[in-house]
């Protein structure tokens, strides 16, 4: 649900950066990454 606002706001912002596309992709795959982590730092634990 964060990742909804936070990709609205850098919409705004990467109209003023000339690789734009590029923050808003990481924005958007942000959860993505950060779930794969989370997965792999509770894999290692065990």
């Amino acid at each position: 649900m964060t990742a909804t606002f936070i990709l609205a706001f850098f919409q705004g912002v990467a109209g003023n950066i000339a690789d734009g596309f590029g923050v808003i992709a990481f924005i958007a795959m942000m959860p993505v990454i950060t779930i794969m982590i989370l997965g792999a730092l509770f894999k290692g634990e065990r």
